[in-house]
């Protein structure tokens, strides 16, 4: 066992202290760490007292105090003697590696028990025994190696933990490798003092993928130590040392001119005898695509299994040359830290024979486009573009044309040629509105009814055949009868319009109302105009104002006439028309003409009903004069008559027995 030599400090300072007898001491003492052993697992432990005194220079200090978590653990006491000296015991064992430092409050107290020095820290070090052993880091004795790794390349370390202290270097620890412990028999790893493993011999991961040893890990640094021993584990990788070999040479394929885009046309396989990432071969093209036709598709798989498909990535051509490829095609491991080295990769290659098939004809000279008049003074237009299509197939075929069915505009003769046979109308629906473009569908027809189709775009020149429209809501309007306080001008509502033809021949518009009128109107912009009056006081009715609108065509100019309906009505105090009786009131402000003209039949009808029954009145009094001029005889005649009558109408009546009343038949 160590010797320790302890030395106690005891210093003065102005630190007071106010004892119980009123005395004032000033003192200010301190004390060194005091050091003990950790025991030994599994050894009966006995108290004992720790031989470092601990002593006040202070005569009046008659007891020493100890507190703190060591003391109410149990761990620590301190008993004073006779000559007023404290020593510390030992009550419990300790454990370093479990705690390796405590720390009290010492108290000197005097034979009162009061304080007579200020309370200072007293510290316990628990010193270190060997009594760990080292301890594997499980991760480190796992590792891995390439098979090409040369004599002296050091790639892992083993590595443990020893948990006692670094002094008499009890937790340093040194590494030895146990001779003739490698499985397979062997001694291909070296194991350095620190852990350190390196390669010294020839390693094969094809034939041993993985060997064992042991290893032994001694603290001290390996002079007397604990001990303690492990298996180390090394997997060899393979590295890529073999080159692909494709199975099933040589190559030839035939492929339709037709095949799609991304048609799997032709398989290839190959094998390594390499192992894991090493064995899986990916495949590239690296000549005879220059035209970007094909493409290699791996599937890499351990051993045999890898597979490349040859794709389809541009479409083919019989009549466009070349209608036959060479395309070289290299095996190589993608994945393998050595993959571009050409000593581990294997070439072949792939000859591919483009065969003709039967196409639509192809259109030659597209986009096509042309340029029609709407309204043209004849239907027939020749239209300036002639349409080809050629037949490559089978040396050269013969090409037929046709439009659509529906086709009521057009038609295309056997050369290409295209004219019209009707009038073409801009404003059809089948006409783009925005850019005047017509669609029209030409097909070309192989013998075989293989046709393609293609766009003539054709241009239809507006012809000014529309006059305005009214467009929107504000072609009716309720104002009120009279100008808001403090207004000059009412605005009655904005108007807006539309035109069918093309711009060229639409807005700008202009806007008039006829002379005369109670209202006035100004453009907002090119399409609207905000009508107006400044009348102050307007007669409540419904009215109709004429408005005259013209189109801006650089050409012949369309003029129309649209009705503007405004309701004139009384209003609330917030300015809001009442409506409700106003349709009783109709005027059209603009017919004023009219109006008199129809005031005017009426009183001539008036005076042709007057003179008619001044007529007939007339009539009547020469019929009675002549009345009297009849003679006797037939007076008689018809008194006769009329007293015949009287009696057969007696004869028939009857008398009604609910009222005892004579009715007269008919009556």
């Amino acid at each position: 066992m160590r010797i320790i030599v302890l030395l106690a400090l005891i210093c003065a300072s102005a630190v007071t202290v106010q004892g119980r007898r009123g005395r004032r001491v000033k003192r200010e003492w301190a004390y060194p760490p005091l050091y003990i052993e950790e025991n030994e697992s599994g050894a009966t432990f006995v108290e004992k007292r720790i031989t470092q005194a601990i002593k006040s220079s202070n005569p009046e200090v008659k007891q020493y105090v100890i507190k703190g978590k060591p003391v109410d653990d149990g761990m620590f006491e301190i008993k004073t003697d006779n000559e007023q000296i404290g020593w510390l015991w030992q009550k419990l064992p300790v454990d370093r590696e479990v705690q390796d430092k405590f720390t009290m409050e010492l108290l000197a107290l005097d034979a009162y028990g009061e304080q007579v020095e200020a309370p200072i820290p007293l510290y316990v070090n628990v010193l270190d025994k060997n009594d760990e052993a080292p301890v594997f880091v499980p991760q480190s004795l796992i590792a891995n190696v390439q098979e090409d790794a040369e004599a002296g390349f050091t790639f892992h370390k083993v590595r443990a933990e020893d948990k006692d202290s670094k002094t008499d270097h009890n937790n340093v620890i040194k590494f030895t490798k146990i001779a003739g412990s490698e499985v397979p028999a062997g001694d291909c790893f070296k194991v350095a003092a620190n852990g350190n493993i390196e390669v010294i011999g020839g390693l094969d991961a094809e034939h041993i993928p993985r060997i064992t040893f042991r290893v032994k890990a001694e603290d001290r640094n390996g002079i007397n130590g604990n001990t303690a021993e492990a298996t180390v584990s090394v997997d060899i990788l393979d590295a890529n040392d073999h080159a692909p070999v494709f199975v099933g040479e040589p190559y030839t394929v035939n492929i339709k001119e037709t095949s799609p885009l991304g048609f799997k046309a032709f398989q290839i396989k190959a094998t390594d005898e390499d192992v894991g990432i090493n064995s899986q071969v990916s495949f590239k093209i690296v000549s005879g695509n220059d035209n970007g036709h094909f493409a290699m598709v791996s599937y890499p798989g351990d051993g045999g299994n890898s597979v490349g498909e040859l794709t389809i990535t541009k479409e083919l051509d019989f009549e466009t040359p070349p209608t036959s490829y060479s395309l070289t095609v290299i095996g190589y491991n993608a994945e393998a830290t050595n993959a571009d080295d050409v000593n581990f990769q294997t070439q072949t290659t792939i000859l591919v024979h483009v065969e003709d098939e039967n196409e639509p004809p192809v259109f030659q000279g597209t986009p096509y486009t042309a340029t029609v008049i709407e309204n043209n003074i004849t239907k027939t237009q020749n239209l300036d573009v002639k349409i080809k299509a050629i037949d490559y197939d089978f040396g050269g075929q013969h090409v037929t044309y046709s439009l659509q069915e529906d086709e009521k505009w057009f038609e295309i003769s056997q050369d290409g040629t295209l004219k019209t046979i009707g009038f073409i109308d801009r404003e059809d629906p089948r006409v783009d509105q925005d850019t005047s473009i017509y669609k029209l569908v030409v097909q070309a027809t192989d013998p075989d009814g293989k046709f393609e189709n293609a766009i003539v775009s054709i241009k239809v020149i507006d012809d000014n055949d529309n006059a305005p429209e009214p467009y929107g809501g504000g072609w009716e309007c309720s104002i009120c009868d009279r100008l808001a306080e403090n207004e000059t001008v009412t605005d009655v509502t904005t108007i807006t319009v539309m035109d069918r033809d093309s711009m060229e021949n639409g807005p700008p518009f202009t806007f008039d109302l006829l002379p005369n009128s109670k209202y006035e109107i100004q453009p907002v912009d090119d399409v609207s105009a905000m009508v107006t009056t400044t009348e102050s006081r307007l007669d409540i009715g419904v009215y109709e104002e004429v408005v005259i609108i013209k189109d801006s065509s650089k050409g012949k100019i369309q003029t129309a006439t649209a009705t503007l309906t405004i309701n004139v009505c009384s209003c609330e105090t917030d300015g809001t028309p009442i409506c409700t009786a106003v349709g009783a009131i109709y005027v059209n402000s603009a017919s004023t003409p009219l109006i008199i003209g129809i005031i005017l039949a009426i009183l001539l009808l008036v005076v042709l009903v007057l003179v008619a029954m001044s007529y007939q009145r007339k009539k009547s009094t020469d019929v009675q004069k002549r009345d009297l001029l009849l003679d006797d005889d037939d007076v008689r005649d018809t008194l006769r008559d009329y007293h015949d009558q009287i009696a057969v109408r007696d004869a028939q009546a009857q008398v009604l027995p609910e009222t005892g009343i004579f009715q007269l038949p008919g009556v």
